[in-house]
Order: C-alpha cells, then sequence, then structure tokens
C-alpha cells in the first residue's frame, strides 16, 4: 500500500514538474499590470511549492546531485536581506529562486527523463515561436502588449527574453536532431527549428544574437572534438561556409538587414544610448555592491537600492564623462542588464561567488561527462553537446542581459537543461534521507495551499491595479472634455479597484503603484490631505520612490497655496508646508534630475521662497529636459529673470514663447505690461 502511495506521488511530482516546463514559456495575462514577468512568477511559485509539499508527503530518500550546491546558493542570500530596502521584494525574489532548485530536485528525483523533459521544454517553445511568427505577419488577434518597431515579444513580453530563450534552445534543437534516427522526431525537430530561427531576427536583441553565435561556435568545435574529428582544413572550410551562410540569410532578410544597422550603432559607444546606458547600469552594480560590505544590498531589490545609487552615479557622469551623460538618466530600472554584476549589486561577492561556482560546475562536469562517454552512446553525446553549447549562449547572454532575471529564460535553463548537463557528468547522485510524518505532511500542505493561494491574490491585485489604473486614465480623459459625471463615475470605479488590490496585498512594485495612482486620483478632485497620506504611504513602501517624493512634494505645494489664499495670516504654517514641499522636490531631485516635471515644480518653490535667482537652472533643466513642452516653465523663467532684474532676458524668453504659443494669456499680458514701462515688483507663481 505504501509503494503504491509513493508511486502515485512521483507521478504526481512529475506531472507538476512537466507542467511548469509546458505552462510557464506560454503563459501570460491580459489584465495584470506587470504583464512580462509576474504570471510566469505566479506559475513558477504555485508549482515550486506543490513539489516541495509532495516530495514531503512521500518521504523517502531525495536523490540528487544538485540539492546541497542549490542549498547552498539559496543560503547565500540570506545574509543580503540584513541591508534589502523592502523584504516584501527580498522574499518574492528568493521564493523563485527555490522554486527554481525545487522544480529541479523533484525532476532527478523521480528520475524523468531527461528527453522527455526536453522534449516538453521545446513544445512550448514551437507555440511561443508560433505565436511570435502571427505577430510578426500583423496577424495577432490578441495584441496583449507593445514594443514598437516591429520587434516580437509573443508570449514572452519582451523581445529580449523571447530572443535569450531561442538563442540557447536552438543548439538543443540542432543536436537532438543529429540524435534520433528515424521515426516522426526529426520532422518536428525541423518544424521546430523552422519557427525558432527566424525569431532571433524578429526580436533583433543583440545581446541574444551574440549568444547565439557563441552556442554555434562552441557546437562547432564540440562536434568536432567529439565526433566528427575534422582536419583543421577541413573545420576552417566548414566554419567559414556556415559564416558565409549566416551573413547572407542576414542580408538577404529585411530584419536581418535592420539586425545589421543596430550593431552599427556600437561602433560609437559614447553617443550610444544602449551602451552609455548599460554602462550607467554596471557601474550603479559596481557601486552598490561594494557600499554593502559584502552580503549585497539585498536579494532581489537590485531596483530598490538602484534608485539612490543612480542619482549618486548621475553626478559622477556629468563629471566625468559630461557628453556621455546625455544618454543616461537615473530611473527605476528592474535589472542591471548583466546578471553577474546584477548578482554582486544584490547579493555581494560571496553570492556571485557561489553562483559563479555552480555555473562552472555545470560547465566542467557537462564537458568531463562527454568526454567520459563511450562511443557507442552516440545519442547522449549529441544531446550533451547541445546543452553545452546551449549553456554557452545563456552565459554569454548573462553578460549583456539578464536572462537569470527572467523567469521563463531562468527556470528553462536551471530547472530543464541542467539537468541533462548533470545526466552524464562526474557528479555522485546523493541520497538526503526525509522521514514522513503525517504531522509535517498536514501543516506543509496547509502551508502550501496558502502560499498557493497567496501567490494567485497577487496576481489578482495586479488585475484590480490595472483596471484602475486605466478607469483613471479614462476619467482624466473625460475630465479634460468637461464630462465631469462621467469622469466623477469612472474615478469612482477607479477607486474600488485600488481598495480591491490593495486588501488582496499584491506584489512589492504593485503596492507601491496602488497607493501612488490612487494618490493621483485623489489630488485630481481635490482631495489633497488625503493624497498626501497615500502619497507618504507609497514612499513607506520603497523609501527611494523617486514619483511619489515628486507627487507629495506637489502635492504639498498644492495645499501652501490653497493655506496661502485662505489664511494669509498664518505664515508660519505656510512656510512650514512650503519647506517640506522643498525636502520632498529635493530628493525626488536628487534621485532623478532629468526628470522636467521635479525640475519644474522645484523652481516654482524656489520662487515662492524668494529665491528667484536659485529658481532659474531649475526652470532652464525643465525646458531642456522637456524639449520645451512645458510652457509654464518659460513663463516661470521669464518671472525668475524680472526678478532678478535681468529685465531684457525676461523679455527675450516671453517674446520668444508667445512666438511659440501665442495664446499664453499671462506672458502675453506680462510682455504688455512690460513694453509699457510698467515692471511689475512681484509675479505670484500660477500653476496650471
Amino acid at each position: 500500500m505504501t509503494s503504491t502511495v509513493s508511486r502515485r506521488i512521483d507521478l504526481g511530482i512529475r506531472l507538476v514538474v512537466l507542467t511548469a516546463a509546458l505552462v510557464i514559456p506560454i503563459v501570460f495575462f491580459l489584465k495584470a499590470y506587470e504583464a512580462f514577468q509576474m504570471p510566469k512568477s505566479v506559475v513558477l511559485c504555485v508549482t515550486g511549492t506543490i513539489a516541495l509539499v509532495l516530495m514531503i508527503a512521500r518521504g523517502g530518500p531525495i536523490r540528487s546531485r544538485t540539492l546541497f550546491a542549490a542549498a547552498l546558493f539559496l543560503a547565500g542570500t540570506i545574509p543580503s536581506m540584513l541591508n534589502t530596502p523592502l523584504l516584501a521584494a527580498s522574499l518574492e525574489r528568493f521564493w523563485e529562486l527555490a522554486s527554481f532548485a525545487v522544480l529541479l530536485v523533484a525532476a532527478e528525483s523521480t528520475g524523468i527523463p531527461v528527453i522527455k523533459l526536453l522534449a516538453v521544454v521545446l513544445a512550448a517553445h514551437f507555440l511561443v515561436t508560433v505565436y511570435g511568427a502571427i505577430q510578426y505577419l500583423d496577424l495577432d488577434w490578441i495584441n496583449w502588449t507593445s514594443f514598437g518597431e516591429r520587434r516580437v515579444y509573443s508570449t514572452s513580453g519582451n523581445p529580449d527574453f523571447l530572443a535569450a530563450q531561442t538563442s540557447f534552445l536552438l543548439p538543443v534543437i540542432v543536436c537532438l536532431y543529429a540524435a534520433i534516427r528515424g521515426g516522426v522526431a526529426r520532422p518536428l525537430l525541423v518544424i521546430c527549428f523552422l519557427f525558432s530561427l527566424p525569431s532571433l531576427f524578429y526580436t533583433q536583441a543583440r545581446g541574444a544574437f551574440l549568444g547565439f553565435t557563441a552556442s554555434l561556435a562552441s557546437l562547432g568545435w564540440l562536434a568536432h572534438r567529439y565526433v566528427y574529428r575534422l582536419t583543421p582544413r577541413q573545420l576552417l572550410k566548414w566554419s567559414v561556409s556556415s559564416l558565409g551562410a549566416f551573413l547572407v540569410i542576414l542580408l538577404l532578410l529585411p530584419t536581418g538587414r535592420v539586425f545589421i544597422e543596430r550593431f552599427g550603432e556600437l561602433a560609437h559607444p559614447t553617443t550610444c544610448a544602449s551602451v552609455q546606458i548599460r554602462l550607467f547600469y554596471w557601474y550603479s552594480s559596481w557601486l552598490m555592491g561594494i557600499e554593502s560590505h559584502t552580503v549585497g544590498s539585498g536579494i532581489g531589490a537590485f531596483h530598490l537600492s538602484g534608485a539612490r545609487t543612480q542619482g549618486e552615479m548621475q553626478q559622477i557622469w556629468n563629471r566625468r564623462w559630461p557628453n556621455a551623460a546625455n544618454w543616461v538618466s537615473p530611473h527605476l530600472e528592474l535589472y542591471a542588464h548583466n546578471d553577474y554584476a546584477h548578482l554582486f549589486a544584490e547579493i555581494g561577492p560571496v553570492g556571485l561567488g557561489l553562483f559563479l561556482w555552480i555555473m562552472v560546475c555545470l560547465l566542467a562536469g557537462a564537458r568531463a561527462g562527454l568526454a567520459g562517454l563511450a562511443p557507442a552512446r552516440t545519442r547522449d553525446r549529441w544531446m550533451l553537446i547541445g546543452l553545452l553549447a546551449g549553456a554557452v549562449s545563456f552565459y554569454v547572454n548573462c553578460m549583456t542581459n539578464f536572462p537569470l532575471k527572467v523567469v521563463s529564460n531562468a527556470h528553462t535553463f536551471f530547472s530543464c537543461m541542467a539537468l541533462g548537463l548533470l545526466s552524464c557528468g562526474p557528479f555522485a547522485v546523493r541520497g538526503f534521507p526525509l522521514r514522513r510524518n503525517t504531522a509535517v505532511t498536514v501543516l506543509t500542505a496547509l502551508a502550501g495551499l496558502y502560499l498557493s493561494g497567496r501567490a494567485c491574490t497577487m496576481l489578482a491585485a495586479s488585475v484590480y491595479l490595472k483596471t484602475g489604473h486605466q478607469f483613471l486614465l479614462y476619467s482624466n480623459e473625460y475630465s479634460a472634455k468637461g464630462d465631469a459625471r462621467t469622469a466623477a463615475s469612472l474615478a469612482d470605479l477607479s477607486f474600488k479597484r485600488f481598495d480591491s488590490s490593495e486588501r488582496l496585498r499584491p506584489f512589492h512594485t504593485d503596492a507601491i503603484l496602488v497607493f501612488y495612482y490612487r494618490g493621483k486620483a485623489r489630488q485630481n478632485r481635490g482631495e489633497i490631505d488625503a493624497a498626501i497620506a497615500d502619497f507618504t504611504r507609497s514612499i513607506d513602501t520603497f523609501r527611494h520612490f523617486p514619483e511619489g517624493f515628486q507627487a507629495r512634494g506637489t502635492a504639498r505645494l498644492a495645499r501652501y497655496m490653497q493655506m496661502a489664499e485662505k489664511r494669509p495670516g498664518d505664515s508660519a504654517k505656510a512656510a512650514m508646508e512650503l519647506a517640506a514641499a522643498s525636502a520632498d522636490l529635493e530628493y525626488s531631485y536628487f534621485l532623478n534630475p532629468k526628470d522636467p516635471s521635479t525640475c519644474f515644480y522645484l523652481g516654482a518653490v524656489r520662487r515662492l521662497q524668494g529665491r528667484p535667482a536659485d529658481a532659474i537652472p531649475f526652470m532652464r533643466d525643465a525646458i531642456r529636459y522637456s524639449l520645451d513642452r512645458i510652457p509654464d516653465a518659460n513663463y516661470g523663467l521669464a518671472l525668475s529673470y524680472l526678478e532678478t532684474g535681468r529685465t531684457a532676458e525676461g523679455r527675450e524668453v516671453l517674446e520668444s514663447l508667445l512666438t511659440r504659443a501665442p495664446g499664453q494669456t499671462p506672458a502675453a499680458g506680462l510682455l504688455a505690461r512690460l513694453k509699457a514701462g510698467k515692471l511689475p515688483r512681484t509675479a505670484a507663481f500660477r500653476s496650471r
């Protein structure tokens, strides 16, 4: 009876592992606010949790090559949580990393054949690339997101994510074709290859293309070394022919020619935004890792810790590389665009060292296993060559992109491909005893049920957040059209959605936005005090949120204006409110000195504080960074000039503004008074 139960549980674990391999690459959610990653993360965490519960319920020894290494790496991430700016973010990322390890250990322990797991992975990728081809042909009936430039994203939500996964699965497809003889598998692999290869060009992802090129080179060398044993002349001939054929394909395809042009941008690194922005991220990552005292700034918290560091980085860039500084700007970036730099920032040199040790062991072990295979095991040899070449592509991708941070990419590699890399290696299978205990099983099942439900409610909260934000945008549109009744009705609907999202306790990034957007909605309705309270909660959730500080600063500025109009005698309290607005805007400016709205409002505050000379550079920056799309910034600059006695410059700004936008009534009135020789003694700031 016990053995029958164990076999059934083993079957359940295998189904969970195979379900994850099939569903994670293809799942996406139309109404999720962060649709790129969140639905995939939910499926990963739920399947990982279920697999763990089933393994504990089964009891018996867990047979695995990777359990110790995975546990050591996870333990290495825990000290970083001492520095995390938001524990919820670190726990969410830890849950993802643990799920990768659990699914791999579950596949090992239950003896899932490598070929079966790879077949499911490739079946999922086939569906993904078919959908990508539909998008490229403009036949997509869903249009669930957009990336522009006809760069295909399929179910991944981002072209780079799709291209990365394709780059390390293509060598597997090629080598499985060489390994399998006869049957229907080979035609299916050909079809899969024909849909997968074009996606490298549809996506136009340079980092993934470099990874794919590296995988082709390693595949050719491994095939030569362990299968064909070509002479140097034959090897050169095949290499040149393959490269020539590849270049011809690039030149013939319209997307291929665009792709070549994208690589041509790299010839001018100082003026290439992509290069400079990546250098900006990497330098920020270096500073974060150095300043965190070896343990890192917090696993899963790069974007949270990086917000403050990027503010410092902008100042360094402006001083050291002023030309390159024009191409960079601090913002809430989720990825360092280099997994090694990203890990160094999040978990420090110790955590990064553990990760690199695991990666080297995977490569070295697979290479040793390949060398030790008997000549008769041709199928295993080809499969291992494909997996090794795919691993090379993954490692190269990690240098210019972030496959480790992308749920689908990391799951495919660590939970699926790693099983094959380890299958023939020298690493011993160890048995880790696990006794079956009814009480422990029940408690684990309840915990697993709670965690799975928690993940699903977090996704539901994201749906409420997105629909609430959409209602808010529609409300603003109708308000601009003068339809106050419809605008108010839509605003009420947005409040209900935001409240529902808050009750469901969403993912940390969504929790920040729930309070932020609800504060914006309240500010639009004139509920200034309630808006400030929501912006404060957003900042309390993430203490380096530039948009939150800017919004609270502008709300406090609006409250100051109300106090100045309604209670002009209470100057002390009004001055305190203005000082608080100034402090919020100053910190927002430090976090992102290139935001035009922050510059404009900070300049306005300086004028209200009686410091018009200090307002001038802020107004200039507001004009510069907004590409002169804030008319009030020109008006504020003119007033600042007039208040500092620079009448000619103020008049010149007003004349230029009225030439471009003749409908600016306050500017026209002020210019008329200037021409009449009536120089205003003071100029009150008016926000529109």
